[in-house]
């Protein structure tokens, strides 16, 4: 009977979550979402995507959301406050970027909390994303370009499904162009639209350097107005030269040492090396012409009186090139004694 009354009084002192009672929260902080998964379904490419996720405090302390990440094409935000007591309900608004996406994403929002169960919750954002057409290639790039001369590449406007009627192309920056090849739309016999050919030119005039641009076609469609792709660009002056510093240590500086600067022109006319010299009175420079009007090599020696010391100056090869005809290389020594 003793054992029988004290089973019955421990069931009694049984928590809820003990006895199954399912209405009872659970303890701490818990949080709880209506949703995990939003399906947008289709899009066009370019549109936004966006959705509010709800989640609950279902549990007995307060809930803070300590962090909201998400992946590429994705952004988030809390729009609640990020501490809720229990049984208050707060929001997450996500939004999926879809330009430059193609077919079916799925893009996870991760949400941390002081959940101890449940810390991390992974949200996503679904989409199919349909694209009027793209640039084949996407990346158009003009490799390496010598300033001074006119370099054209081409790509192509292609249609997943009905041809589109495209207004204009254009191309940034100012020394970027582009222009239509063929008509904006056409059959080829196979009931496919062909595609449009663009060709994009970078102008004589292009500064000197690595250049990004975009290209840029401006469509007659509801969902879609304009689609973009990407330009690349190494101009180069017409100079060529290697190595681009020069260096003597102690051990060079036995008489007769010396280092060669070779400069070869990439330009279309001939040139002539005006004067080659030194801002340094340690060292003597001479010039070779290897391929007359193309190639030369700049004899760089260090004095044999040259006095003990550091020193740092430049090389200066000058050419009869209008712009860009000059070749500076910085010139360094550590001369023992």
């Amino acid at each position: 009977m003793y054992l029988i009354a004290g089973g019955l009084a421990g069931g009694m002192l049984l928590s809820p979550r003990a006895r199954g009672d399912d209405q009872a929260p659970p303890p701490g902080p818990v949080i709880s979402f209506e949703e995990k998964v939003h399906d947008a379904g289709e899009v066009w490419e370019g549109e936004s995507v966006q959705h509010v996720f709800t989640f609950t405090n279902s549990g007995t302390a307060d809930l803070e959301i300590t962090r909201v990440r998400t992946t590429c094409g994705c952004t988030a935000g809390v729009l609640s406050e990020k501490i809720l007591a229990p049984g208050e309900s707060g929001e997450i608004r996500a939004s999926f970027n879809t330009r430059g996406y193609r077919g079916r994403r799925s893009m996870p929002v991760f949400v941390h909390s002081n959940d101890p169960v449940n810390s991390t919750v992974q949200l996503r954002i679904e989409a199919t994303v349909k694209n009027v057409a793209v640039f084949d290639p996407r990346n158009l790039s003009f490799g390496q370009v010598t300033r001074g001369e006119k370099a054209t590449r081409e790509t192509r406007l292609v249609f997943d499904g009905d041809p589109v009627p495209v207004r204009e192309v254009s191309a940034r920056p100012e020394f970027f162009s582009a222009r239509i090849l063929e008509p904006e739309t056409g059959e080829d016999g196979s009931g496919e639209a062909s595609p449009v050919r663009i060709e994009v030119e970078i102008s004589p005039d292009a500064p000197v350097g690595r250049h990004r641009g975009t290209l840029t076609a401006r469509l007659d469609h509801p969902g879609v107005s304009s689609l973009n792709g990407r330009l690349m660009a190494t101009v180069e002056g017409p100079l060529l030269y290697s190595p681009r510093l020069l260096f003597f240590n102690e051990t060079e500086q036995a008489e007769g040492a010396e280092k060669k600067i070779r400069v070869t022109n990439q330009g279309q006319r001939p040139i002539a090396v005006r004067k080659a010299e030194s801002d340094l009175d340690q060292f003597q420079v001479t010039v070779r012409e290897l391929d007359p009007g193309r190639e030369f090599v700049a004899a760089v020696r260090l004095r044999p009186e040259a006095e003990p010391g550091r020193y740092a100056g430049q090389v200066t090869i000058e050419t009869d090139l209008p712009e860009e005809g000059t070749v500076t290389v910085p010139l360094r020594a550590n001369v023992g004694r």
